[in-house]
């Protein structure tokens, strides 16, 4: 692939910033909240997350929509790499997907969700 179609092709992909957020009801216990602040969510997590949003919303053609983790934030915020095309999909996931976190990560009762902070080109 020569670089005028490496630019090119980049300029057909979305840069999303997400991060996982606890339920609001968490802030009522304290140790509960310092358990989820003490959880380190890794590439393996995320992408499990992800995949399973994808397929509750779209099914297997969700699951089959292309998507990088080029960059890991911290604990719970991660950089996510998609196709402009796939952005309503990706949102419309991300915003009706409510998970207890207990399905992916240690033994934490916590209902989470995906929030999309920021999205560039």
């Amino acid at each position: 692939m020569s670089l005028v179609e490496e630019d090119e092709h980049e300029d057909n992909v979305y840069y999303l910033n997400l991060e996982i957020v606890p339920d609001p009801s968490i802030n009522e216990d304290k140790q509960l909240l310092k358990e989820f602040k003490e959880t380190n969510i890794d590439s393996i997590i995320w992408n499990s997350i992800i995949l399973t949003s994808l397929n509750k919303m779209y099914g297997l053609i969700g699951e089959s929509s292309p998507f990088e983790i080029p960059t890991i934030i911290d604990s719970k915020s991660i950089i996510l790499k998609i196709q402009i095309e796939d952005f309503e999909k990706f949102n419309n996931s991300f915003i009706s997907y409510i998970f207890n976190l207990s399905k992916f990560y240690s033994a934490l009762n916590i209902n989470c969700q995906i929030r999309i902070n920021k999205f560039n080109k």
